[in-house]
């Protein structure tokens, strides 16, 4: 009689077992026919860089000039300037639409508002040949 209780629990539960199985393969049928569309949008992180400007008066014909997320100096650096440490200012105005994080190592940073006003920054580099300057710019977060 023990043996006849324990084989009926075993088929309730082999049933259910199934059932559920039946169940979860219909539902997955179902749903492949249906699909959703939605509309993702983001937004532009996008800079300004003008106003760049080399502080040393002691070397003639430095230029500083934005190109993409960098400032590249060039000039003919005499030899025994070469290491020397001059500041590098610059302007950022944010043209995008998300807000801009701007490190310089003045500071531990500035956000910059879309269409906000403009910030100056200036940072002290070590002068070499054709130097780059990858500027600090991160999406600020919220």
């Amino acid at each position: 009689m023990a043996r006849k209780k324990s084989i009926g629990k075993y088929i309730i539960i082999i049933s259910a077992i199934v059932l559920l199985n039946l169940i979860g393969v219909g539902y997955g049928y179902w749903t492949e026919g249906l699909q959703m569309k939605a509309s993702v949008s983001t937004g532009t992180l996008d800079i300004d860089v003008y106003k760049t400007s080399i502080a040393n008066n002691e070397i003639e014909g430095l230029v500083a000039y934005p190109e993409g997320d960098r400032i590249r100096v060039e000039g003919e650096i005499p030899d025994n300037f070469k290491g020397t440490e001059v500041i590098l200012s610059y302007s950022v105005r944010n043209i995008g639409t998300v807000p801009v994080l701007v490190e310089d190592s003045t500071i531990d940073g500035r956000t910059i508002e879309p269409g906000g006003p403009a910030e100056n920054f200036q940072v002290y580099i070590s002068l070499s040949e054709d130097f780059e300057y990858k500027l600090p710019i991160t999406q600020a977060t919220q």
